[in-house]
């Protein structure tokens, strides 16, 4: 059974690969300040159809279970709940702290995390200011034949 997940209610949560942080990395930071994240999505990712999903928490337990993985085909562009994965390990980042994060943490370091923790919600002594802000889940926890890539949509 997979856990719920701790979130604040009316906050914004980006759930991304953690690999694609590195794509946010990769770009000057004038290049992002004048955009919102959903308006992001088609620039620092022109080529996928829907890279990442920004969802605000309507409840404070969220259930990872409740992710639907669906079919490329039902991928939408337009769609902001939906997000994919190519490495199978998803970071739901508080929207407000999304800069610290892609600033601060690498994919070797988050894969590292995974690979003693199904679930990452509390965090080792040098990131535990983002406890309660950020988790780290692998797609197996939303359905067990769900590991590795895929296309999700969030309810």
């Amino acid at each position: 059974m997979a856990p719920l997940i701790r979130l604040a209610p009316g906050k914004e949560y980006l759930f991304i690969d953690a690999l694609y942080l590195e794509e946010f990395k990769a770009r000057p930071d004038s290049s992002l300040l004048h955009h919102e994240l959903v308006a992001l999505r088609h620039i620092v990712f022109p080529d996928a159809i829907n890279p990442y999903a920004v969802v605000t928490a309507e409840h404070e337990g969220f259930d990872l279970s409740s992710i639907q993985p669906i079919g490329s085909e039902a991928a939408a562009a337009d769609n902001v709940r939906q997000f994919c994965s190519d490495t199978g390990l998803v970071l739901i980042i508080a929207v407000d702290i999304f800069s610290s994060v892609v600033a601060e943490l690498d994919f070797e370091e988050l894969a590292d995390l995974a690979e003693d923790h199904d679930v990452v919600t509390c965090w080792p002594e040098s990131l535990e200011k983002y406890n309660t802000q950020l988790y780290l889940f692998n797609t197996s926890q939303v359905n067990e034949s769900c590991a590795g890539s895929g296309n999700f949509q969030i309810p």
